[in-house]
């Protein structure tokens, strides 16, 4: 369980700086539709780990526990990202996985 739990944290700082670099000025228009899409790839790998787990969890609190924080910064992951591809504006800024260093 632990072993998962890092490998989704790993995915969600993995996005992270995917969008970080995606900021940066210096980036071609392809570089930052491949930043993106890494972006995406590492959000939908998180996503994947924590549908497993929560299969798991039904019956261990404990594993509900764990899981719920990360359940959280997926789902705002997954929003930040879609309003990213759709060009919405976002005033949600800044996350909390963004401010967790």
């Amino acid at each position: 369980m632990n072993e998962s739990l890092e490998q989704v944290r790993a995915a969600l700082r993995e996005s992270s700086e995917a969008l970080a670099r995606r900021d940066s000025p210096r980036r071609t228009p392809k570089q930052r539709d491949d930043d993106l899409e890494e972006a995406w790839r590492a959000h939908r790998h998180a996503a994947s780990i924590l549908d497993t787990l929560q299969s798991e969890a039904r019956s261990d609190h404990a594993l509900v526990e764990a899981i719920a924080p990360l359940q959280y910064d997926v789902t705002d992951l997954g929003i930040l990202l879609s309003e990213i591809r759709f060009n919405e504006p976002s005033e949600r800024l800044p996350r909390l996985w963004q401010a967790e260093g």
